[in-house]
């Protein structure tokens, strides 16, 4: 039987979905991560010390060209400042966590590294490019800058050289052989060492080739190294709270322990010397203590408690400037000042916030099956400003099977049940979203027998000349309203609908379709007008719904029976 449609209420409208939002080059990680090759300053905020305290982040690395003073971290923070104390905040460059950074002074170019092999650099800290994904795709720890070319150390092993000023800046990939992940790089001169995560030390010469293993120490995990430049050492820390020191970085003293408590759970991330005392200092903690130790001699240790501000994962000195920046997990930042009359140094914590403050999720909480979700994020800073953070946005399910975010970000509805959505800005706020998945947005039912007396309420066995009528009830399964927009039915003279009795529309005359609030049900009547004898058949029939977006939706389908026969 030839099928068409019969009654069309409302023009058609484009299908809407997810649309792929960002400019710029993808950043692919565990979602869809989106990186602007120009982000405007208007978009950062002044980071003053009354700010809000509650968006937390996890800073890694900081570093100086001189004059301007940037710091990287976790969900892809980048902060910057001209003196250390005042910072300001990039939004929206990347979701990737970022876990360290450079200052290339022959290009003029700060470089960051962070997870799944992303490299980006910046000229001023405030506009960002991609500058490359590095291969194996190996998330990326640790970076040196020597003679204008860059090291960056990585997980398994891996050290990616990559040589600026080639005009394709080739990269050439080592491993060095106990698969450790290379945590820290440092250098003197033409000399170069490395630590990884296995207790591993390596050198080569700065335009050798391999990583030459010196010393292996399986219990200790290195975490930083500093080229000491007042007494010509390299200097070592380990996780585990033990300090190494060598002259030329092939031939090390025994480890010594500088903090103890590791076997709590007390990590030491950064190593560093003091410019004004020439203390060396040791920075770390957990989850529950702040702590720096400095020591005159590197062999007794003093460690002070500043809280529970957050463990320090990087203590960078400017011997210039003469102070020290020790940063670290809930936004610790702390800034070192020398006090001549007593010779001492003092730690001041400073406080800072991204600009955003609050988000809009738009998002409906009801979804049919085989649908891509459309949402939307409208982020606000504490000056009122809003911006579109949906691009810049980490979606995560907590039930993959029910709705799945894909390679880009779009959330596909695959079964029915329910998930919870996490949507992760790149500041740290999380924003959690309840969807359910229905099979159909609107379901069409055969009602009880005996609900609508329309004749026999049914279309078969109906005598030639006369008529029958079936009723059949929509009922919308989405917690938001569905407008009728058409009605399909098989393209005939001997079956149509009547629209005095149909409840789906207002006015039978002009056809003005109802506006279906969610729970809410309607009525469509079926007339069938036998005109020769028919045997027993059926006939497909669906209703199709637009809601406030004109997103269409089509109901499940009712299989009608029919038949005429001869008195």
């Amino acid at each position: 039987m030839k099928y068409g449609i019969l009654l069309s209420v409302i023009m058609s409208v484009a299908l809407i979905g997810c649309q792929d939002n960002g400019v710029g080059s993808s950043l692919n990680s565990l979602q869809s991560l989106e990186l602007e090759t120009s982000v405007s300053k208007s978009m950062t905020k002044s980071l003053l010390s009354n700010s809000n305290e509650n968006i937390l982040h996890g800073l890694n690395d900081v570093t100086t060209n001189g004059s301007l003073y940037v710091a990287v971290g976790n969900d892809g923070i980048i902060i910057y400042s001209n003196d250390g104390m005042s910072w300001d905040s990039i939004v929206g460059i990347t979701a990737v966590n970022l876990h360290a950074i450079t200052y290339n002074q022959n290009n003029k170019l700060f470089y960051a590294v962070g997870d799944g092999g992303l490299v980006i650099s910046s000229a001023d800290a405030v506009n960002w490019n991609i500058y490359k994904r590095l291969n194996p795709a190996q998330n990326l720890l640790s970076i040196y800058t020597k003679n204008g070319d860059e090291f960056i150390g990585a997980e398994s092993g891996y050290v990616f050289e990559v040589d600026t000023s080639s005009p394709r800046s080739t990269v050439t990939v080592r491993q060095v052989s106990d698969d450790g992940d290379v945590n820290t790089i440092a250098a003197n001169n033409d000399l170069m060492v490395l630590g990884t995560s296995k207790g591993g030390i390596y050198f080569k010469q700065y335009e050798g080739y391999d990583w030459q293993n010196v010393s292996t120490h399986n219990s200790l995990n290195y975490s930083d190294m500093y080229f000491d430049k007042i007494d010509g050492d390299f200097i070592a820390t380990s996780l585990n709270g033990y300090v190494m020191r060598s002259k030329n970085g092939m031939h090390w003293s025994l480890p010594v322990q500088a903090v103890a408590n590791t076997d709590k759970g007390f990590k030491i991330k950064s190593i560093s010397v003091e410019p004004n005392t020439y203390k060396y200092l040791l920075g770390g903690g957990d989850q529950n203590d702040t702590f720096i130790s400095s020591s005159d001699d590197f062999n007794r240790w003093n460690t002070v408690s500043y809280g529970n501000l957050g463990s320090i994962n990087k203590v960078k000195c400017f011997a210039t400037q003469g102070w020290c920046l020790a940063i670290g997990e809930n936004s610790t930042m702390l800034r070192s000042s020398y006090d001549e009359l007593s010779q001492s140094i003092k730690w001041d914590k400073i406080h800072y916030n991204n600009s955003i403050i609050s988000a809009e999720i738009n998002i409906k909480s009801t979804a049919q099956k085989k649908d891509y979700i459309a949402y939307s994020i409208i982020a606000s800073n504490s000056s009122n400003e809003s911006f579109d953070y949906t691009s810049f946005v980490d979606v995560t399910s907590s039930n993959p099977s029910i709705a799945e975010i894909n390679s880009i970000g779009k959330i596909y509805a695959k079964n029915n049940g329910s998930t919870l959505l996490t949507f992760k800005l790149p500041n740290g706020l999380k924003f959690e979203k309840n969807l359910t998945v229905i099979d159909k947005a609107v379901t069409i039912a055969d009602p009880k027998p005996g609900t609508y007396k329309y004749d026999r309420d049914a279309l078969t066995g109906i005598p030639v000349g006369t008529m029958g009528l079936k009723t059949y009830v929509l009922t919308n399964m989405m917690d938001f309203n569905l407008t009728v927009r058409s009605v399909i039915i098989p393209a005939n003279d001997f079956i149509t609908l009547d629209l005095s009795k149909t409840t789906c529309y207002k006015n039978s005359d002009i056809l003005q379709p109802i506006n279906l609030q969610p729970g809410a049900s309607c009525t469509i009547v079926y007339k069938y007008l036998p005109k020769i004898y028919e045997t027993y058949n059926t006939f497909n029939s669906y209703v199709i719904f637009n809601d406030d977006v004109n997103k269409e939706y089509i109901s499940a389908s009712a299989i009608v029976p029919y038949s005429g026969w001869i008195l």
